[in-house]
């Protein structure tokens, strides 16, 4: 079966991994490597407001941005 026919909910998780704004930047990345995923849906409340990948982490590192929190590193569009 080719790619482009498979169903998506063959690929995707069923349960929803997510981070809240203020959660410590540590604690994120703890917990993309602990559950094996590359990004994060950042949700405040039931509001999407980001999403934190690695890229995000990456891009953070190599520039020398500094950030406390998923919400200093967060994309937001």
């Amino acid at each position: 079966m080719p790619l482009w026919s498979t169903p998506v909910r063959e690929y995707m998780s069923h349960a929803l991994i997510s981070t809240a704004p203020d959660t410590p930047l540590e604690v994120a990345r703890t917990l993309l490597v602990d559950r094996d995923v590359s990004a994060l849906p950042v949700v405040d409340g039931t509001k999407l407001v980001g999403i934190l990948s690695t890229t995000d982490l990456w891009r953070a590192t190599i520039t020398g941005k500094e950030g406390k929190t998923v919400a200093d590193l967060m994309t937001t569009d």
